[in-house]
């Protein structure tokens, strides 16, 4: 037990335990589905023919693990190590896991209502989705709103800025999720929880922050918290000082009228 709660303290002074989780998922699964020739991860796909429900929350960790992949797969943890670290730290861990299913959710349920429009082959037994793909777009969206100006290398050579990052990301998956289902419209549909990012981002979404609560909010918080139960108790004993002095007149006041009695 002791080395388990060894590594949850650790998992939490980094800064981004989801992250670092849901990252050696994703590794597991790729590994086992290695091995298996893709049989593990094509179970925790998103089928397209609806046959396997559970997948609309498992497919981001769900990968076939194509060895011909590999180098892909490596891009694809790197970059998302790097938006969902950052993304993590400033929403804090629970609100991030929450943005993660989310996006994840919002962007399966745009897929289906696409191909339900659409009548394309994500109607009929094709492609699966599977991976985090979807997930680290809608991070990345989330990170270059609040970076515009930010500079960053492409490929670590290229230097561009967050805001143009944001539409290359943009292009990516509508000529990609277009080429994948063989229906261009279909990149549009898989591009519209993007957007959703974009609007959590700005802070367009009501009774939505793409922020943890800051440091000096907490404080103050824990401040006036104190200030509260410290007014409390004061009241409290204000209250008690109160009725044992009406005690005291009462009884007083019982005696005087037996000595008056006698």
């Amino acid at each position: 037990m002791s080395g388990i709660q060894d590594l949850q303290q650790k998992l939490r002074r980094s800064g981004n335990p989801a992250t670092i989780v849901i990252l050696a998922l994703s590794g597991a699964v790729w590994i086992v589905s290695w091995l298996t020739m893709g049989r593990f991860g094509f179970k925790l796909s998103y089928a397209s023919d609806f046959s396997q429900p559970w997948g609309i929350v498992t497919y981001p960790f769900a990968s076939y693990g194509y060895g011909t992949a590999f180098v892909w797969i490596l891009l694809l943890f790197y970059w998302f190590w790097w938006v969902a670290s950052d993304n993590e730290r400033l929403l804090g861990t629970p609100k991030f896991v929450a943005a993660f299913f989310a996006f994840a959710l919002a962007g399966i349920a745009f897929l289906t209502i696409g191909g339900l429009l659409q009548r394309t082959t994500i109607l009929e037994p094709g492609p699966n989705l599977s991976g985090l793909e979807l997930v680290t777009a809608a991070l990345t969206i989330l990170w270059c709103v609040r970076n515009k100006t930010a500079g960053v290398r492409l490929f670590a050579v290229l230097p561009i800025s967050g805001l143009i990052l944001a539409w290359i990301t943009v292009g990516i998956v509508l000529f990609g999720y277009g080429s994948l289902y063989q229906a261009p419209l279909m990149g549009v549909f898989a591009c519209l929880h993007l957007g959703l990012a974009y609007l959590f981002a700005e802070g367009r979404i009501p009774g939505v922050s793409a922020s943890r609560p800051s440091e000096t909010s907490r404080v103050l918080k824990a401040q006036e918290k104190r200030k509260s139960k410290y007014y409390d108790d004061v009241q409290k004993r204000t209250k008690e000082r109160e009725e044992r002095a009406r005690l005291k007149k009462l009884f007083e006041g019982s005696l005087k009228d037996d000595e008056e009695s006698k």
